[in-house]
């Protein structure tokens, strides 16, 4: 699948995770990064047992998604940072 395909694709994930967290960035909120056919999604909280529920939460949703639409995630290419402050 080229890129422009995946994107568009992908596009309706997007718009299901707008309502996302994210973190502020210089003020704008930022819940996903795409380029090509790689996709990060973020999220912040204070309550971190609740903030890695809703992550994993995201990622059964995208897996799903992915799923229903004859895409593949990559094993070797997915993964799940987390950091604190």
């Amino acid at each position: 699948m080229s890129p422009d395909s995946f994107s568009l694709k992908t596009e309706r994930i997007v718009q299901g995770i707008k309502n996302v967290g994210g973190v502020s960035v210089g003020g704008t909120k930022i819940n996903n990064l795409r380029y090509a056919d790689d996709t990060a999604i973020s999220r912040a909280g204070n309550d971190l047992p609740k903030t890695l529920d809703r992550i994993e939460k995201d990622a059964e949703a995208i897996l799903r998604f992915m799923a229903s639409n004859a895409v593949k995630a990559n094993p070797e290419k997915t993964l799940n940072l987390q950091t604190t402050m």
